[in-house]
């Protein structure tokens, strides 16, 4: 059994629009997803690691991480930077990566537990 069977997971979404990341909207999240993200990996992990998890550091991709599982094969992947979007699926909330923190979205659907 692994150590992050503990976790729920957090769905990793990277903006396909390059203009997300100069003018980060959390309605493009709201309105629509389908077209400008991208699902690229779920992570096991609280919410406040899935950031650091999710870019390259210390020589590591990311995607190799123990906690990480790249959901998106053939593409090179990035590391999750301003205008990408942490989810959980099991609440239903949603965060946008800004230039300062993590800017909580309205919810889209009705979860339950807490994240």
């Amino acid at each position: 059994m692994s150590k992050y069977t503990g976790f729920h997971p957090y769905a990793v979404y990277h903006a396909t629009n390059p203009l997300a990341m100069l003018m980060p909207d959390p309605r493009a999240w709201q309105t629509d997803r389908d077209r400008q993200y991208r699902h690229v990996a779920n992570v096991y992990a609280e919410r406040s690691q899935v950031f650091t998890l999710t870019n390259h550091s210390e020589g590591l991709d990311w995607t190799e991480r123990p906690e990480v599982f790249w959901v998106a094969p053939g593409t090179s992947p990035r590391s999750t930077s301003v205008g990408d979007v942490m989810y959980s699926p099991s609440t239903g909330r949603a965060w946008l990566v800004t230039y300062d923190d993590l800017q909580e979205i309205s919810p889209t659907s009705q979860g339950g537990g807490k994240d």
